[in-house]
């Protein structure tokens, strides 16, 4: 039947989406730069080395890099508020991951094993707690730095932060 093509193309989409969220949380060798010539400032991307479909030999150091180096031009940071910013910002990163890979690990296990009503509401209960574990450690991470950097400066590197990853994901899904 018709939907079972489409609900395997939904799988599809779906499983991509989660290959480059994880491909992005890990980082990169893309690197995004201001188009000055578009009137909207658009971000392009150099890929070195990589065919349309985005990068084959993705390196996170590069794209912490690439990260560290819009954000602090957008947010303004100085040397010194980089240094604050940046070890923070990514040890919060790094721990959301890890919840992020618990939450995964405990859906796949749910899914393997025929689990029973019970079990799966444990499962789902897990999910929530470990939802708000992730949002207390990134609630900890802009207290922090909303008392150390100002919240303006705080505001446009979280934007910035989400420009950059956007359009890496919109360049690595072309």
């Amino acid at each position: 039947p018709i939907w079972i093509i489409k609900i395997g193309h939904m799988e599809m989409i779906i499983k991509q989406m989660i290959v480059c969220f994880l491909l992005f949380m890990m980082g990169g060798t893309c690197s995004l730069q201001a188009d000055n010539n578009h009137p909207n400032n658009e971000l392009k991307t150099q890929c070195a080395g990589q065919g349309e479909k985005g990068p084959r030999n993705f390196k996170p150091e590069q794209f912490r890099r690439d990260l560290m180096a819009f954000v602090s031009r957008a947010a303004g940071f100085t040397a010194e508020e980089s240094k604050v910013y940046f070890p923070l910002f990514f040890e919060m990163k790094d721990k959301q991951r890890s919840i992020e890979h618990q939450k995964g690990h405990a859906l796949r296990q749910a899914a393997r094993t025929n689990m029973n009503e019970r079990d799966c509401q444990r499962v789902l209960r897990e999910m929530a707690a470990l939802n708000a574990k992730s949002q207390r450690i990134e609630k900890q991470f802009m207290d922090q730095m909303q008392k150390r950097l100002g919240a303006k400066k705080l505001v446009k590197a979280i934007n910035a932060d989400r420009d950059f990853g956007r359009n890496f994901f919109r360049k690595m899904t072309k």
